[in-house]
């Protein structure tokens, strides 16, 4: 008798248990987006684990059990933006036949998400933070060379360009637009077509140039 109690017993916390964990795996994507959203919103320092609870309604107990630190949960956060980058990126890529259009798309998925990675960063992060934010930099590094180097293979960029030193160029004008802070997109669209544009002009060939052109002009049509 007592051990089929037992076992009764043992059943229904195993079911309980994984109930708990059930649910858990299913507040864990909410709670990162929602810790995401926040950081960029207010910065990492201003944001308490308490504050991400309060509005999740639950137990700041329940977040530490599932992430450990608020600096845990910000790497996740990064993770997961970083996923929804490369998501754009993908989809733009997918979107158009020549490289210049999906160079054009890349840079301005980029250059508008730069300054959403950054708020998620606090000025005195941890090295495994540095370390992931580098390696992503660097994916997008490896993307856009990849993207330049098929560019001159295809006849739309001049083959006397150092790829490296235009790397370079573009992640200064991509912290020029982003240090600009939020901006409605006519401003946006001005910016942009200040900086990345003249340098894509000035290494683009007479095929180059009227790819840009024609890109502009869809990009245009679509607004």
């Amino acid at each position: 008798m007592r051990h089929w109690s037992f076992l009764r017993i043992f059943a229904a916390n195993s079911r309980t248990m994984l109930c708990i964990q059930t649910n858990r795996d299913e507040l864990r994507p909410k709670v990162v987006r929602t810790a995401m959203e926040m950081f960029m919103t207010a910065g990492f320092d201003s944001v308490r684990m308490d504050d991400i609870a309060s509005r999740l309604s639950v137990s700041k107990r329940t977040l530490y059990e599932m992430f450990g630190s608020k600096e845990d949960l910000l790497i996740e956060c990064i993770h997961l933006h970083q996923e929804i980058i490369n998501g754009k990126i993908r989809e733009n890529l997918a979107n158009n036949d020549d490289v210049l259009s999906s160079i054009l798309c890349f840079l301005e998925v980029t250059i508008k998400e730069f300054d959403s990675i950054r708020k998620l960063l606090m000025s005195s992060c941890s090295e495994k933070i540095k370390a992931d934010a580098e390696a992503h930099v660097n994916e997008i590094r490896e993307q856009a060379y990849r993207s330049l180097a098929l560019g001159m293979e295809q006849g739309m960029f001049r083959h006397d360009i150092d790829i490296d030193i235009l790397l370079q160029e573009f992640q200064f004008m991509g912290k020029l637009v982003a240090d600009q802070g939020d901006v409605d997109r006519e401003r946006f669209e001005r910016l942009v077509n200040s900086t990345h544009m003249v340098l894509l002009r000035g290494i683009a060939t007479v095929k180059g140039l009227e790819q840009i052109d024609e890109y502009l002009l869809k990009h245009n049509n679509r607004q």
